[in-house]
């Protein structure tokens, strides 16, 4: 729920707007709060404005450090859409914890948002809310180097064709080929510098599981090296088969040679 309002000066004018606060990003200083963000509250009702609230306003509430030690919030600009605003956001290098708040947005197109500056131990993480509103119109993300170890729920993401999300701590293959088998638009992905990159055949079972997939990892997938893989597994596969019914045909003839 969104209480309050803090004045700002809007990105695209040097006129001050109004923004609501999210409570959830926000705890006592020094403290956390029950969604384990550190930061300030305030503490009374008067340290609230009570302007009233814009309408299709978004905030985003990060952390920042304090120039005199321990950690205050940091709002960041107004990105309520506008006619003849920009579809792209590029919010890099900031002190985001969560990207939460969007749900204006259904026109965006573009968001970076990597190189979040997080506490130690900490991860971006999206909004469940904030990714359904994107679903339609999001086409490039840029998550780099957050400490992201999932990126599964990225699956709603249904018009999504660039992905970059390098330099994070993705792990698994299996979850990236369940995310793959979903984005079926997505023609680049850039995951360089994660754990998963240095799984036996990592490259390749990609490859095999997105027909859409153009460039990963800054090279390109040629025709030839897909249809090699291809075939590659279809001959392992027909293997597998001729093998499992072989020993099921031997497993037959010795139950009647039993009898």
């Amino acid at each position: 729920m969104l209480y309050g309002l803090i004045p700002l000066t809007d990105i695209h004018s040097d006129s001050a707007s109004w923004i609501p606060i999210n409570p959830r990003l926000l705890c006592h200083r020094g403290g956390r709060s029950a969604h384990g963000h550190r930061g300030a509250r305030f503490r009374r009702p008067s340290d609230i404005s009570r302007e009233p609230r814009p309408t299709r306003s978004v905030c985003l509430v990060a952390q920042q450090p304090h120039q005199e030690g321990g950690w205050h919030p940091r709002y960041l600009p107004n990105l309520s859409y506008r006619p003849g605003a920009s579809h792209e956001r590029y919010l890099g290098g900031n002190y985001i914890a969560v990207i939460e708040g969007l749900e204006g947005l259904e026109g965006l197109r573009e968001l970076h948002v990597e190189s979040q500056r997080l506490p130690l131990g900490e991860k971006l993480v999206f909004d469940p809310r904030t990714l359904h509103s994107l679903a339609k119109s999001l086409s490039i993300l840029n998550i780099s180097n957050n400490n992201i170890d999932d990126i599964r729920d990225l699956e709603i993401l249904e018009n999504l064709n660039q992905l970059i999300a390098a330099d994070n701590q993705l792990l698994h293959v299996k979850d990236l080929e369940f995310l793959l088998n979903k984005l079926m638009k997505l023609w680049k992905m850039d995951l360089n510098r994660n754990p998963v990159c240095l799984k036996p055949k990592y490259r390749d079972r990609l490859i095999l599981v997105s027909k859409s997939l153009e460039f990963l990892d800054g090279k390109e997938i040629k025709n030839m090296e897909r249809q090699f893989l291809m075939n590659w597994k279809a001959s392992k596969d027909a293997k597998k088969t001729s093998k499992k019914k072989n020993s099921k045909n031997e497993d037959t003839h010795n139950s009647c040679n039993s009898k």
